[in-house]
């Protein structure tokens, strides 16, 4: 296992492809990486990736952790071989659910590591060869057509579309008052995605993620800065009061 580091601070996507096409090697069979990352907010160029990929005979995998549900996408214009995510997060479904998509081309050569009732060797239907069909939580899975059609009433593209919107005024504003602030995450909007990653001079990200939450009703996370994940249902409002705050603890 090779791991692949990218720069902290890129200024164009070729940056971000190079030490990827750097590392793979004739012995290479698969690349695996987060299509964005939810440390420091870059958005990985997944679809240069899987065919720079593809272009290698190499497998690509793609956690979509922080994309699904946030981004416009299509499997098959992105190109990956595996595609996997959670469902409670962006796509703001049930907890303890995972999304798995194998490319049709792919699925004769998967099969599981645990077998349960239900499997059939050989089988070319998907859920009799790699889901597990005994005792589950049937409830959680049961509200995601749910989630998806919520997601498609809206319009994926107009999803994306806000929560971009969202993010660039966060990015701005910040920017234009709080000198203190510096950012994690890369401004230009085709480095990033949903997610503000910035750090306070002199000011840890646990402390300040802590004074948000307590003194003002803000979650976010600490990470290697405080990430801010604005999605749909916040308003340019949301975004005021949370750099009004962040300004107060900047000092």
């Amino acid at each position: 296992m090779r791991k692949v580091t990218v720069p902290t601070s890129p200024k164009t996507i070729d940056e971000l492809i190079a030490p990827f096409a750097k590392a793979i090697t004739p012995r290479t069979r698969l690349i695996s990486f987060s299509h964005i990352s939810n440390t420091s907010g870059i958005a990985l160029p997944a679809k240069e990736l899987c065919m720079l990929a593809k272009s290698k005979g190499v497998l690509s995998q793609v956690d979509g952790a922080q994309s699904l549900g946030m981004m416009d996408l299509n499997m098959k214009t992105l190109g990956c071989d595996f595609y996997t995510s959670s469902t409670h997060k962006w796509l703001m479904g049930p907890f303890e659910n995972g999304v798995l998509y194998i490319s049709r081309e792919r699925l004769g050569q998967v099969w599981p590591n645990v077998i349960s009732a239900g499997w059939k060797d050989g089988s070319a239907t998907v859920d009799e060869k790699l889901c597990v069909l005994g005792q589950r939580n049937e409830t959680t899975p049961f509200a995601l057509p749910e989630i998806v059609d919520f997601h498609n009433a809206i319009g994926r593209s107009n999803i994306e579309a806000r929560v971009r919107q969202l993010n660039q005024y966060l990015k701005v504003q910040i920017q234009a008052r709080i000198p203190q602030a510096s950012f994690i995450t890369p401004v230009a909007p085709e480095l990033s995605a949903g997610i503000v990653v910035v750090a306070v001079a002199g000011k840890q990200p646990q402390e300040i993620y802590q004074k948000l939450y307590d003194n003002h009703g803000i979650a976010c996370a600490a990470t290697a800065g405080v990430r801010l994940s604005p999605h749909i249902y916040n308003s340019m409002q949301d975004i005021d009061r949370v750099v009004d705050a962040l300004k107060g603890l900047a000092g």
